[in-house]
């Protein structure tokens, strides 16, 4: 009798972690494409690349703000960690490249943010503070 009860046992608990395993959300590391860049509703093409490791990040992206405008990009690397549903990232270098607006780029260090996000399918959006939105697919 205690070796079926066991055996029940151990059943019920291998059903219940087996589907809170496959509930875990999808990882984050890998390669990503930029694919949208959404400024105050409004979106526009991305390419680039982003790397996820499960310690570090590196992303390089470039868009167009107008068809014939010149080309603006970001890059950005260093740590993150994750934190209640955000990425926390420990910019050891952030740039903003805007050639139309020279004002308006720059190059900082040590810039933390923190970055709501969801993965949905095999893409990954980041929300940004300001209401604009990363749209990136994963590499295979």
């Amino acid at each position: 009798m205690k070796t079926t009860f066991r055996y029940l046992a151990i059943t019920v608990i291998s059903l219940v972690v087996q589907p809170l395993q496959a509930a875990e959300p999808p990882s984050l590391y890998g390669a990503w494409q930029p694919v949208t860049y959404v400024i105050q509703g409004d979106a526009y093409p991305m390419s680039g690349l982003m790397i996820i490791t499960p310690k570090y990040f590196s992303s390089n992206t470039l868009f167009k703000l107008e068809q014939d405008a010149e080309v603006n990009a970001n890059a950005n690397a260093g740590p993150y960690h994750l934190a209640d549903g955000k990425i926390v990232l420990n910019q050891w270098m952030q740039l903003h490249w805007r050639p139309g607006k020279p004002g308006e780029h720059f190059l900082a260090q040590e810039v933390v943010e923190e970055i709501p996000y969801k993965i949905e399918n095999n893409k990954l959006i980041f929300f940004f503070p300001s209401g604009n939105r990363y749209i990136s697919e994963r590499l295979e």
